[in-house]
C-alpha cells in the first residue's frame, strides 16, 4: 500500500542511495589526507594570537614571501570552508531522509493499531 502525500504525511519514502558503502569507506579513508592540512591550518590560526601567527610565518618564510604564505593559508581555509558547506548540505539531506523514513514508519505503525 502506497500512502499518498498530504500536508501532514509526506508519503512513502522513495529515493535512491547517493553512494555505495564502499564509496563511503573510501572517502572516509582519504579524509585526513585530503583535508587534514587545511583543517589544521584553520585550527592553528584560531589557537594563536596575531603576534604568534606573525612569528610563525616569519620563521617559516623569508620576509618577501610572507604575504604569499598568508594568501596560501587564506586559500586553504576558504577551500576547507567550502568543503564544510558541502558536508553540511549532505548532513541536511541525510537528516531529511532519516526523518522521512522515521515518519513513514511511525505512520505505518500507528495505522496498523
Amino acid at each position: 500500500m502506497t500512502t499518498q502525500p498530504t500536508e501532514t504525511n509526506p508519503g512513502t519514502p522513495n529515493f535512491e542511495p547517493c553512494f555505495t558503502q564502499d564509496q563511503v569507506f573510501e572517502t572516509d579513508g582519504r579524509y585526513e589526507t585530503t583535508w587534514g592540512a587545511s583543517r589544521r591550518t584553520m585550527l592553528t590560526v584560531l589557537a594563536k594570537s596575531p603576534e604568534e601567527i606573525t612569528g610563525i610565518l616569519n620563521e617559516a618564510t623569508k620576509a618577501d614571501e610572507t604575504v604569499e604564505v598568508y594568501f596560501q593559508m587564506i586559500k586553504e581555509i576558504d577551500q576547507y570552508a567550502g568543503h564544510l558547506k558541502n558536508m553540511l548540505e549532505l548532513a541536511d539531506a541525510a537528516q531529511a531522509r532519516l526523518l522521512w523514513v522515521a515518519n513513514a514508519a511511525v505512520e505505518t505503525k500507528g495505522g496498523a493499531q
